[in-house]
Parts: C-alpha cells; sequence; structure tokens
C-alpha cells in the first residue's frame, strides 16, 4: 500500500486490488499486458502462489521490465497485493505491494530453493531493492523502482512539482 500510495502522489494513476472491479484471470492478465513494468514486492510464499505465478510469468513472456522489492527479514507471515500503476499517458506498472509493514521480509536462500527453475532464474537475474519508509531512503527506492519502470523523466517532474506544493504550503 506504501508503494502505491507514494507513486500515487507522484503523478501515477494506479489500479489496486482492494479496489479493482475486475479481479478475474482475464482482468489481470489485461492490466500486465497494459503496464509498462512489473513490479514485484518479494514476500514469503509468493513465488508459490498460483495467482502471483501466473502474473510474474505473463510479464516475463511479454518482455515487461521486472523490478523487485522485499522487506526486510522477520518470521512473520506475509500477504501481498496487487497494484497496477499508471504513468501520465496511461500506461502501467504492475506492483504487488505487501500489505501490511508488521509483515515478514523475504529469505531468498529459501524461495530459491522452492522456486521453479523459471522463477528461480528471475531471483538469479534480477537486483532486489530492500524497501524502504525512512524519508531519503524511501525517495531513493521510489526513484530507483521508476528508473527500472522506465519512468525516469515522469519521476524527476513529479518530484520537483512535490518540492513546489512543499515550499507553498
Amino acid at each position: 500500500n506504501a508503494i502505491y500510495l507514494e507513486l500515487t502522489m507522484r503523478g501515477f494513476k494506479a489500479w489496486y486490488d482492494n479496489r479493482a472491479d475486475d479481479l478475474t484471470k482475464e482482468g489481470m492478465l489485461k492490466g500486465i499486458e497494459e503496464a509498462a513494468a512489473f513490479v514485484l514486492f518479494l514476500s514469503p510464499g509468493v513465488l508459490q502462489r498460483p495467482y502471483c505465478q501466473m502474473e510474474i510469468r505473463h510479464a516475463l513472456a511479454l518482455g515487461k521490465p521486472v523490478v523487485l522489492l522485499h522487506g526486510e527479514r522477520r518470521d512473520e507471515r506475509s500477504h501481498t497485493h496487487t497494484a497496477w500503476l499508471f504513468d501520465a499517458a496511461c500506461r502501467c506498472v504492475v506492483a504487488r505491494a505487501e500489505s501490511d509493514a508488521r509483515f515478514g521480509g523475504f529469505d531468498f536462500r529459501a524461495a530459491h530453493a522452492e522456486a521453479d527453475a523459471d522463477l528461480r532464474e528471475l531471483l538469479d537475474n534480477t537486483e532486489s531493492l530492500p524497501f524502504r519508509r525512512r524519508g531519503y531512503e524511501r525517495d531513493g527506492m521510489l526513484k530507483t523502482v521508476v528508473e527500472r519502470s522506465g519512468f525516469a523523466q515522469l519521476y524527476e517532474s513529479a518530484q520537483q512539482q512535490l518540492q513546489q506544493q512543499e515550499q507553498e504550503d
């Protein structure tokens, strides 16, 4: 939810599964097809969930940039939600975001051991960014997510607008 909110504040229109009209398999696949990138929040069990696997594989088959985020490791069980994020030109970024910061992080070793070969390859070949909540760390993380999604110029423009708003307030 935090990623969704932060990116929305920076000028992205968003589709978020908690508010979706079409949470069917077809609706999820359509969202990915319309996406410019796929952002996956790695949480315990995410690579074993059938719908997560479907979404990841569909994004990969379509050649979408995949951006991985992970939380710090904890023992609690985590739940994820999906959000499709649209830039000002209505291009879309699909994001799976952790629903609650209290839930655990991602154990790369365990996930790698349990994952199917294609998903192990994704873990092996894609750098995951640590999820950060603290101001300057969060800003850097969000900037990197947006850059890896292909929206660097849009992010810079949105940052300038946010800074202007803060100065006016």
